[in-house]
């Protein structure tokens, strides 16, 4: 439930939500899990804005799950593997403002993640495109989203399609640039 009000911008209620499963969950549960809730308490705080909370958490994040005792995939949420953490991490700058820093851990996350993964690799290259354009890259968010389209073109996502309609109307200024307008069209296709 965190996750859902995160997504949706309800960001105190992200943060007592995540707080109350790791107090719920305390240290006794599996590494990976402990790791992956850990991992949700810091991007809420980067929600609201406490920096120095979201670091410290997204610190412990790495080390629990350095230390995790399960394989990934055998638990029930154990797919919470280190590209998780990358995708986390870089929703957590994002929300901090560190734009440069998100986009290198959206990079670590869509490059290692298996081929199964298309949705969620477009999922996270186009909030590294965000991440690119708000630090003032167009052409990088550009040649993100163009290195993105044949895993864009399988899916049909309501959440894809909203960030592609959000990145369309924040690279406007931009469009004239070659590769910003190739994208651009990229995503106006997809969009119909």
């Amino acid at each position: 439930m965190a996750v859902q009000a995160r997504e949706v911008g309800h960001n105190r209620e992200a943060l007592a939500l995540a707080d109350a499963a790791a107090s719920a969950l305390g240290a006794c549960g599996p590494q990976r899990i402990v790791a992956w809730i850990t991992g949700m308490q810091a991007e809420a705080h980067a929600g609201v804005a406490d920096r120095w909370d979201a670091l410290a958490l997204l610190r412990r994040t790495e080390a629990q799950l350095e230390h995790a005792d399960s394989p990934p995939e055998e638990e029930w949420v154990g797919n919470y593997r280190r590209e998780a953490l990358q995708h986390q991490t870089g929703l957590a700058l994002t929300a901090l403002g560190d734009h440069a820093g998100a986009a290198q851990h959206f990079v670590a996350s869509m490059s290692t993640r298996r081929p199964v993964e298309r949705r969620t690799r477009a999922m996270i290259g186009l909030r590294c495109a965000h991440a690119h354009l708000r630090g003032g890259d167009a052409e990088r968010a550009a040649a993100t989203v163009l290195s993105l389209r044949e895993d864009l073109a399988g899916i049909a996502s309501a959440r894809v399609h909203r960030e592609l309609r959000q990145l369309r109307q924040e690279w406007q200024p931009y469009r004239a640039a070659p590769h910003v307008a190739t994208a651009d069209s990229l995503a106006a296709g997809l969009l119909r």
